[in-house]
């Protein structure tokens, strides 16, 4: 398959999952999203939104009566990565989305367009259920980015198993630690509670088995175990942070 239908592809299923799974989740949930319609760029035959889209780096729009702001959005499906995602090479060598929303960024004082918001989210499979979601503001987050490479350390790269193309990463805790804008869904104590249910669901549990399962419990430990042990240190991880960054 050529990389461009591949590119094709993951479009027809990102667009229905950012419009019925994604931005209905950030109305809710979001502040700054919360007002306004959608509507979608990508896709569009027509001039006009074939420019927002390429030229722009604009997926879609946030519209009032008065006024529209642009968004960039990417759609990933299965693991929950919890990071922004950004394309910095291409095997043809052309100009990349980040390095062309660099120099927008640098002449944005000209007028140039470019998307407000940057937005990810992660869902279990194409049409499924929303992992995690996260909006930052566009200026920010590259510009970040930019000075993070050049004065701290690179940050994670990875390059494509088809097609070759190369990404970034931004994780999401450490963008929060920058002060930045970010919003993040669910958040952090969202994401606690539903571990400490998890914990006390694995207790009760626990006070239920009987002399046999109890035995089969001690003679596998691994695989009776394996939950309650990953629960414990995702969470204890997450109270190390919270202490960190005096949350």
């Amino acid at each position: 398959m050529l990389l461009r239908d591949e590119v094709a592809r993951d479009m027809r299923k990102s667009t229905p999952d950012f419009l019925h799974v994604i931005w209905p989740a950030l109305q809710q949930h979001c502040p700054e999203l919360k007002s306004g319609h959608i509507r979608i760029v990508e896709g569009g035959e027509s001039e006009i939104r074939a420019d927002l889209d390429i030229r722009a780096g604009i997926d879609a729009y946030q519209r009032w009566d008065c006024a529209m702001r642009g968004i960039a959005c990417r759609v990933q499906w299965g693991k929950n990565y919890r990071s922004f995602t950004i394309r910095t090479a291409r095997p043809s060598g052309k100009e990349t989305e980040y390095q062309k929303r660099l120099a927008v960024l640098k002449r944005r004082d000209e007028g140039f367009l470019y998307p407000y918001w940057t937005v990810q989210g992660y869902l279990d499979s194409p049409g499924g259920a929303l992992l995690s979601v996260a909006v930052a503001k566009t200026a920010e987050l590259y510009l970040w980015i930019e000075h993070h490479e050049k004065h701290v350390c690179p940050l994670p790269r990875k390059k494509a198993t088809k097609g070759g193309e190369g990404f970034l990463y931004v994780d999401w805790d450490l963008y929060r630690s920058s002060g930045n804008y970010l919003f993040e869904y669910p958040a952090l104590a969202q994401r606690i509670n539903h571990l400490i249910a998890s914990l006390e669901e694995i207790g009760e549990s626990e006070d239920n088995l009987d002399e046999e399962e109890m035995y089969l419990s001690e003679e596998d430990p691994g695989m009776q175990q394996a939950e309650e042990i990953l629960t414990r240190r995702q969470l204890n991880d997450w109270i190390d942070w919270l202490e960190e960054y005096k949350l």
